[in-house]
């Protein structure tokens, strides 16, 4: 499959969605556009690699959510199992 991005082509082997594929290289087409226009950037090796840097700095970040949000679900699933406990719990035993 050939992909196309600021008019370089390039070849992409072993593609199970196509249309995913598709949907990465108008990602990074539209990233290297903005960042283009907004800084007059012509050269496309330090554009790329500018356009790469931003791209890590999200994943990065949204990384960091993801972990902190993990955590936050889990001390709070861990409370409510500790107030669903007390409701569940057995009768006291009688003598």
């Amino acid at each position: 499959m050939q992909i196309k991005i600021l008019n370089q082509v390039f070849s992409i082997q072993d593609v199970n969605d196509e249309a995913y594929v598709k949907e990465l290289a108008g990602f990074v087409e539209e990233r290297m556009t903005q960042l283009q226009r907004a800084s007059n950037i012509i050269d496309s090796h330090r554009l790329a690699m500018l356009t790469a840097f931003q791209i890590a700095d999200e994943y990065f970040q949204l990384r960091k959510q993801h972990r902190e949000l993990n955590q936050f679900v889990g001390r709070k699933s861990a409370e409510f199992v500790k107030i669903l406990d007390q409701f569940t719990d057995p009768a006291p035993k009688r003598p």
